[in-house]
């Protein structure tokens, strides 16, 4: 199994939201990144009562920080991320036309790639899992948005601190297995058109094929700098299935 610091690191929703405040708070490219999460862990542990200690889980994020991601634009560690260039927890509001979890499902099967890796997901979805209706407003914030390199292309991360298997997410194989069960393809179906519209609205020049890298889940208990890509499991669906979602949410209307 790959020997990350957090691979033992404890479980449940405490420890889940003690990550979370931690890396939204926390300079990813501060000069003393070090010093800066060993004193954000001490501030969030003082009151949470879990059984770690502030050196510990700031060394393991560290590792979180320093793993390359990789990715359809190959991106560096997050470590390379300065503050003007991301946007944390950022909350959307999305009006929504009464559609269904399966109409969803449907639409991504009319645009995806037969070897995606949500196909399995999605065709599970179509056939009646996790049935579910949606109206109204969806509301949710995405833990961050972040642009890279010179053409500002914008990508988004989803920070997991799921228990994982033997192999503790080093194999592909078992993080997708987790994708899939959690419905995270979902999530990051309505993340990925969320920001689609945020751009649209924000940039006149954008070009989702151009700018719109995908979406990022970081399973930080198998995160490691030694293994450039571990625990990160990137998806971007074609731009069709993005604008096809889009237009399902706002008209209920599937096609095109």
């Amino acid at each position: 199994p790959l020997a990350t610091l957090l691979r033992e690191a404890p479980g449940g929703t405490r420890f889940g939201t003690t990550v979370h405040r931690i890396l939204e708070r926390c300079d990813f490219a501060h000069a003393d990144l070090a010093g800066e999460l060993t004193e954000r862990c001490r501030i969030e542990l003082a009151h949470r009562g879990l059984n770690i200690t502030p050196d510990h889980l700031a060394r393991g994020l560290l590792e979180v920080l320093a793993t390359p991601l990789g990715g359809p634009a190959d991106l560096p560690p997050l470590t390379q991320l300065t503050r003007r260039d991301r946007l944390d927890e950022l909350d959307f509001h999305l009006p929504l036309a009464g559609v269904t979890s399966q109409q969803i499902a449907h639409c991504l099967l009319d645009h995806l790639d037969p070897a995606d890796p949500a196909l399995t997901w999605a065709r599970g979805l179509a056939d009646g899992g996790l049935p579910a209706d949606v109206e109204g407003r969806l509301t949710g914030s995405i833990d961050l948005v972040a642009r890279s390199g010179p053409q500002q292309q914008v990508w988004l991360a989803d920070y997991k601190t799921n228990r994982l298997g033997p192999t503790n997410g080093a194999r592909s194989a078992e993080v997708i297995e987790v994708m899939d069960h959690a419905h995270y393809w979902l999530q990051a179906t309505l993340y990925l058109v969320a920001t689609h519209r945020y751009l649209r609205w924000r940039r006149p020049e954008y070009d989702p094929d151009r700018h719109l890298v995908g979406a990022a889940y970081l399973f930080v208990r198998a995160m490691s700098p030694d293994v450039p890509g571990a625990g990160v499991v990137w998806w971007r669906p074609p731009t069709s299935a993005i604008e096809a979602v889009d237009r399902l949410l706002g008209t209920g209307v599937r096609g095109g």
